[in-house]
């Protein structure tokens, strides 16, 4: 019999008198005798039922109900401000206007003035300081029919235009600028100012401003579907045939101008009305919506 089965058998107390004598006559017998002498001493607390239920307690319990707080407490304010922040970046910003290729775009604007937009204009305002500072920044044409308030001024890359109340065209297109007043006074502004009355038009190429007055001026011709140009680039010109009929247009000639007008009712009727005058002709590529005019 091996070693660790005499042990263990010995320990269960299921050795025969010969095993058990030839066990106390082993090297091993006073090493066993010291290990059950020492183990008899160990006692173990008797187990208080009420303190081991706290500790238990204790240690299972959520880590404290402040932190839970806290956590949510976060959570909703990093909502909130999230929530902030998309009120003012959608409150706050610039309101557009445009006006697709084609195409032309009414709006009333926040005071009650209305604007038109020509195609492919488009404008922006403050909407937050609007009501105190009436400002529109242009790309384009446009015609306003100003309420009366507070000053009312729009913004161009080539000049400002400043009326209180009054109905007007502006046309900022390139380098030029060209304004036509219908009713009421218009201040036009670059390097220097012109006041225009009703019936007179300015048209401003770089710091010159040309004065025009005594027309007979309406409304901008383009909301009767018609285009006038009074000595105006011939590259210009069919810039605006190229928006108004949403087409592509290459131009050999250069160094002209015109004065004229085009119908908005067919493409080809507008080519005809600046070409024959001017001396030009034009052909179609029936592969795209595209002239060449030479």
């Amino acid at each position: 019999m091996d070693k660790e089965t005499l042990y263990a058998r010995w320990l269960e107390g299921d050795l025969t008198s010969e095993e058990e004598a030839q066990l106390k006559a082993s090297n091993e017998w006073a090493e066993l005798e010291s290990i059950v002498t020492t183990a008899d001493r160990w006692t173990l607390p008797a187990y208080n039922h009420s303190t081991g239920y706290k500790q238990l307690r204790d240690r299972t319990k959520p880590t404290s109900s402040r932190t839970f707080h806290l956590n949510q407490l976060y959570t909703v304010a990093a909502a909130m401000l999230i929530l902030v922040s998309l009120f003012f970046w959608f409150t706050g910003r610039d309101e557009e206007i445009l006006a697709p290729p084609g195409m032309t775009q009414q709006e009333q604007l926040p005071d009650g003035s209305e604007v038109i937009l020509n195609d492919g204009s488009s404008l922006t305002y403050d909407k937050k300081s609007y009501s105190d500072v009436r400002e529109i920044h242009l790309i384009g044409e446009a015609y306003f029919l100003v309420e009366k308030g507070a000053p009312f001024t729009v913004v161009t890359e080539q000049g400002k235009v400043s009326v209180l109340g009054t109905s007007f065209n502006v046309r900022s297109w390139g380098s030029k600028l060209y304004v036509e007043c219908y009713t009421g006074k218009v201040e036009v502004a670059k390097t220097h100012k012109q006041i225009l009355t009703s019936g007179m038009t300015v048209n401003v190429i770089g710091d010159e401003m040309k004065i025009d007055s005594n027309k007979d001026l309406m409304q901008p011709a383009w909301l009767s579907e018609q285009s006038i140009f009074h000595h105006e680039k011939i590259e210009s010109v069919f810039q605006e045939i190229e928006r108004q009929f949403d087409a592509d247009i290459s131009v050999t000639v250069t160094g002209r101008h015109f004065s004229g007008s085009f119908s908005h009712t067919d493409i080809e009727v507008a080519l005809d009305m600046v070409c024959k005058p001017m001396g030009l002709n034009y052909e179609k590529d029936d592969r795209s919506n595209s002239y060449k005019v030479f």
